[in-house]
């Protein structure tokens, strides 16, 4: 259902913290909290003995947002103890199977870890006041749609525009790769920190949850959903690719693809958009893709997203142009065994934005070795690709890219030959050998991968 965005729980106001802070109420004569009189929470009240309530930030068909300080992490001496506090209001919680779902949901974002995502805490009940709560990551900054709106229908410049966009296609590929499909992705969803950081809020708690009489709570925003959501069709990854594309138009240009209407309308009614200026020829394709009203002709996910929004353009560029320049002027027999020994172009010698592109992925790649390395979580080894593999495409026979895609395979594969299902072992080896097109290639995984079609 659409709301005001004012009113959305998810939007946090400018610069939560402050040193004039809020004061906070002391319990009365009587004992306990003063309450009010329509029995809704209150600044000073406090969530399972631990999250104390200052400042009401946000309020919508949900519930409301607080800011809220952390005792518990007071006492550890936590120099930073505030959170943001999501309280469900009691219609919403009473729905059937609405706590059920929620914790579900909840739970499965806790797993997501990322730097464009919004941390979610713990999801709990308190149990004097009886509401169910979700504590996250407070956020200084400003919501997307405050930025859009900003631009008064003009838009941001590219060069503004698209570290968000970009930072949203990462947040999405990394919960895709996750399994978790956010459904209602959209500007009041994505809140911009101060140094630039896009954060996406609420994933996957804006879900559709059936009441006793069959209705259900529309847990998505018509504006921005794509054609399949309208006829109740499962949530799927390419469905917020489609958001994603609106968002990231609405960013260039100003406004929405397709004013006043949505999807299923505009799909009857084609409009001729605004062509997207100051682009390479990918990023302008990669949304026009995005924005494809079929899912078939979408990106299946967020990692093909990223990476068709990411392109190599720039790469072939410089490796013709610095070709050139070494064959007049030290002869192609040293260049084409130049070009073995390593990288075409080094990276320090790449544009400044593909540095940090290519930077990111083998950071990416490098932490979720690590974590696979101290915890044996063989999933994660998909996220290691990932970021490894984005980095490869754009950066050919980068070294760390290709030891990184090196390692995640050795443990893939040591792992998976130990697994007494051979038959298991060899549809999870050959699903890891898709991930990336380095391993097209790589002897020693399709070395694994056939010695276990021969015990078959």
């Amino acid at each position: 259902m659409t709301m005001d965005p004012d009113q959305d729980p998810t939007r946090l106001r400018d610069a939560p913290f402050s040193d004039n802070r809020p004061s906070v109420r002391t319990p009365d004569t009587a004992g306990g909290f003063p309450k009010s009189a329509d029995g809704q929470l209150m600044p000073g009240e406090t969530l399972r003995r631990r999250y104390l309530l200052e400042e009401e930030i946000g309020r919508g068909s949900q519930g409301q947002v607080w800011r809220a300080r952390d005792l518990l992490a007071e006492e550890a001496r936590d120099r930073h103890p505030y959170v943001a506090v999501k309280v469900l209001n009691r219609d919403f919680q009473g729905l059937p199977d609405a706590l059920a779902g929620l914790h579900r949901e909840a739970l499965r974002a806790q797993q997501l870890a990322h730097p464009n995502i919004a941390t979610v805490h713990i999801f709990d009940r308190d149990e004097s006041t009886g509401r169910v709560f979700i504590a996250m990551e407070l956020l200084e900054g400003r919501p997307l749609d405050s930025v859009i709106r900003e631009t008064h229908g003009k838009g941001l410049s590219p060069s503004e525009a698209l570290p968000i966009i970009r930072g949203l296609a990462d947040g999405l590929a990394y919960a895709h790769r996750k399994g978790i499909v956010h459904s209602d992705f959209k500007p009041a969803n994505v809140f911009v920190v101060r140094d630039g950081t896009p954060k996406i809020l609420d994933f996957g708690i804006a879900r559709g949850i059936h009441a006793a009489d069959d209705s259900v709570f529309q847990g998505f925003t018509p504006a921005y959903a794509a054609p399949e959501m309208f006829i109740a069709a499962d949530p799927h990854p390419a469905d917020d690719v489609f958001s994603w594309g609106i968002v990231a138009y609405e960013l260039l240009c100003g406004r929405h693809p397709f004013p006043g209407k949505v999807a299923p309308d505009a799909r009857q009614q084609p409009l001729r958009l605004k062509p997207l200026k100051g682009l390479s020829r990918w990023e302008a394709r990669t949304i026009d893709k995005a924005l494809s009203f079929d899912r078939a002709d979408r990106f299946a996910d967020g990692t093909a997203l990223r990476k068709a929004l990411q392109g190599v353009a720039p790469v072939q560029k410089w490796m013709a142009a610095t070709g050139a320049v070494l064959a007049l002027t030290t002869g192609i027999l040293w260049y084409r065994n130049y070009l073995a020994s390593g990288p075409d172009i080094p990276l320090h010698d790449l544009p400044a934005q593909l540095q940090r592109d290519v930077r990111k992925g083998l950071d990416d790649g490098q932490e979720a070795l690590r974590y696979v390395e101290r915890t044996h979580e063989m999933s994660v080894t998909e996220d290691a690709v990932a970021g490894f593999d984005s980095a490869y495409t754009l950066h050919p026979r980068n070294r760390e890219a290709v030891a990184g895609l090196e390692r995640a395979a050795e443990l893939a594969i040591d792992w998976y030959l130990a697994r007494p299902d051979r038959r298991e072992a060899l549809s999870q080896l050959q699903n890891f050998q898709r991930k990336s097109e380095f391993y097209q290639t790589y002897a020693p995984l399709q070395d694994a991968i056939d010695s276990l079609q021969a015990d078959r």
